[in-house]
């Protein structure tokens, strides 16, 4: 296991998966932010008025935790933000409908 740790080597799918999800993420969140719609984080609110601040503090974590976290450790994450990126597409549809 301690050579799966800041590697890519090892679980690369697992980990080009989450950082395709989170840069997925923000892609779909400007996406919403054009046709009306609002960040619901909290702390991005703060954001979203600078892109390239919004990426760099939504986006630059998830390479980082990507290259740190053994890829099994990733599955939770990676689930999560499965959830995160359908519910995106959910209020596209309803802010779009």
């Amino acid at each position: 296991m301690r050579q799966q740790i800041a590697t890519f080597r090892h679980g690369i799918v697992g980990k080009f998966a989450y950082i395709f999800l989170v840069y997925l993420d923000i892609g779909l969140t400007f996406i919403a932010l054009r046709l009306g719609g609002q960040e619901l984080n909290p702390f991005m609110q703060g954001f979203v008025s600078n892109p390239l601040q919004f990426v760099l503090v939504k986006g630059v974590p998830g390479i980082v935790i990507a290259w740190l976290c053994p890829a099994k450790l990733l599955l939770p994450a990676i689930a999560l933000m499965l959830f995160v990126v359908g519910w995106d597409a959910k209020e596209l549809i309803l802010l779009h409908a």
